[in-house]
Parts: structure tokens; C-alpha cells; sequence
């Protein structure tokens, strides 16, 4: 494997990058790439597997979808006019939807036993296109007959809870989250910024976690609906709580740790790539049926360190498709 096409600090394009922000999207990734190695390739019987697993998932779609409303919030301020909300949908359609595009016929191709592309595939980017073009379109009418935003959070929750697909029920709070932690920054309040109220948070989040750990109850299996149906809805709401929390603890200590770019930085800006093209490495080992055995503390270091090759690897793939204009524009939406 040739690695010295990420050693070039030439790609290192850091005039509008935000280590922190990088930082934390690699971090989620990474996770992302972690969590699916160590459910689908390595076996399940190790200690701490699923508490593990269940750590993963409380906090790291959340995070994303976090991120997602935090930086996305100034573009919907400026949705005001009919060619704003145009640029705003083809942006979305270009670095969201055409990426997966390709992708899913690969996938399909690689399992004999699908048996049609299946667009659902990424489910996570299928989930984030339908959060941005709602609330896009949302922020829009909200913006054009001035409401005002308050309005519009409140139209976009209820669309989102009541659609209730992809898990948007509760996803959808999370970027209400980051959306309302950005317009406090841009007023002047940094509630990231290290206090003592960020140490009172760590105990609060372990008892919560604890709490998560002895219910198992996960957003990709237990929606709002089911769990107000099985009369446990304040477990969702401890559940949100949670994921709340660590983003606020996870945050402030890569924003502590980010003094300046650096290649951690550099990767976490191609997220989409590592999120799909993961994907695919991961697919063409269940196509082949390829199973770590070990149930010993050695295996885990055996996860960490397969963790960090496939995201080389997979880097070694986004830097190639990166290379032609034709190819960078298919699989990333990049013009």
C-alpha cells in the first residue's frame, strides 16, 4: 500500500478549516469505522462487547448529526430567496446524494444476495439528506414571511417526529442542538469553553450512561413511539439526555486538545468518503466471510489497530477518486 500520497502537506488545505471541528468529525467517524469492524468481522463473545458497542452508539450518530446542524445553521439564516433555497437543495443533492450513489451499485454487486441497489444502504446519509432538505425548505418559508426561527425549529421537530423514518424522531434533536449552540456562539456565548460547569457533567453522564447500559435501549431499534407505546418514554428522554451530555464532554476536550491542524484534522474533512467507502471495504469482507476469532484483551487491540489501517486505506481511496475532476464530482459531489 502506498501511503506517501497522504504524507504531501500540500493537501493540508487549512485556510477555512476548524481544527476542532475536524478533529471531532474524525473522532466520530473513526467510531463509526470501529464499531462496524467490531460487530460485523470480529466475534461478539469477547468481554465487554456489548457494553462497548452500546458506548459507541449512544453518542456518535448524534455527534454527526450534531456537527451537522452546528455548521449548517449560518446557511439557513441566509435562506431568504428562491435562488438561496435553489443553491442550498443542489448543494445538498451534490454532497450528500450523488456520493452514494455509485457506491450502492457497488455494494449490490458485491452481495449476490440483494436483490435490487438498495439506496438505504447508507441510511445514515439518507437520514441526514431528508433532515437538510426539510429544514432547508423550513427555514426557507420561515425566513420569507418572517416568523422567525423559533417558529421554524418547531415546524421542523414536528415534521421530523412525525415522519419518524431513519430514525429523524430523535436525530432531529441533536441538530436542533448544534443549530442552537452556533447561534449562541455567534452572540458572543462559548458554552464550550472549559469551566467548572463541564466537570459537573462527568458524573451526571456516567450515572446516565449506567442508567442506558441497564435498559439497552438503542435509537436504531427503540424509536419515541415504540418506547411511549411500551410505557418507557422517560427512557428516551434519558437516552437524549445522555447523548446531550457526552457531545458537551466530547467537545470540550478535542476543542482543549485542537491548538492546530494536523493530519487527524485533515481526515476528519473527508468523513463522507470514510464513512461510504468503509462501507464498501466492509461489504467486500462479508462477501468473503471474513471473521476474526478471539475472545481475549488482545483481540481488542487487534480492533483498534485494524480500525486505524482500513481508515489509511480507505484515505488511500478517497486521495485516488480525488485525483480526476470526473471521478471527484461522482463519488463526493465536488465540482
Amino acid at each position: 500500500m502506498n501511503f506517501n500520497i497522504l504524507k504531501d502537506t500540500r493537501v493540508l488545505n487549512v485556510k477555512h478549516r476548524i481544527p476542532w471541528i475536524d478533529n471531532v468529525k474524525f473522532l466520530a467517524i473513526w467510531c463509526v469505522i470501529f464499531g462496524h469492524l467490531n460487530g460485523q468481522i470480529f466475534t461478539h463473545g469477547r468481554l465487554g462487547f456489548e457494553m462497548i458497542n452500546l458506548f459507541i452508539v449512544i453518542f456518535n450518530m448524534p455527534l454527526f448529526v450534531f456537527m451537522s446542524g452546528y455548521s449548517n445553521y449560518k446557511s439557513l439564516r441566509k435562506l431568504d430567496g428562491t435562488k438561496d433555497l435553489w443553491n442550498y437543495l443542489v448543494k445538498t443533492f451534490e454532497r450528500i446524494i450523488i456520493p452514494c450513489i455509485i457506491p450502492c451499485i457497488i455494494v449490490y454487486l458485491i452481495r449476490p444476495e440483494m436483490e435490487h441497489v438498495d439506496f438505504k444502504h447508507y441510511w445514515f446519509l439518507v437520514m441526514l439528506s431528508v433532515i437538510q432538505i426539510s429544514i432547508g425548505c423550513v427555514f426557507y418559508f420561515t425566513n420569507k414571511l418572517h416568523y422567525g426561527e423559533m417558529f421554524g425549529w418547531v415546524v421542523f421537530i414536528i415534521l421530523m417526529v412525525c415522519l419518524n423514518r431513519y430514525s429523524t424522531s430523535e436525530l432531529c434533536w441533536y441538530y436542533l442542538y448544534g443549530g442552537a449552540v452556533r447561534k449562541f456562539e455567534m452572540k458572543g456565548t462559548d458554552i464550550f469553553k472549559m469551566s467548572r460547569k463541564f466537570y459537573l457533567l462527568v458524573p451526571v453522564g456516567i450515572v446516565l450512561i449506567l442508567f442506558t447500559y441497564v435498559f439497552k435501549y438503542q435509537f436504531y431499534t427503540n424509536t419515541i413511539f415504540s418506547m411511549y407505546q411500551d410505557g418507557v418514554f422517560y427512557l428516551w428522554i434519558l437516552r437524549m439526555i445522555c447523548a446531550c451530555c457526552l457531545i458537551y464532554v466530547i467537545i470540550c476536550i478535542v476543542q482543549k486538545c485542537s491548538s492546530k491542524y494536523n493530519f487527524i484534522s485533515y481526515m476528519g474533512s473527508k468523513t463522507l468518503g470514510l464513512y461510504i467507502w468503509s462501507g464498501v471495504l466492509l461489504d467486500i469482507c462479508y462477501r468473503y466471510h471474513v471473521v476474526l476469532n478471539g475472545d481475549s484483551f488482545l483481540s481488542w487491540i487487534t480492533t483498534v489497530l485494524v480500525s486505524f489501517l482500513a481508515v489509511l486505506l480507505t484515505m488511500c481511496i478517497i486521495k485516488l477518486l480525488e485525483l480526476n475532476r470526473i471521478t471527484n464530482f461522482l463519488f463526493f459531489g465536488k465540482v
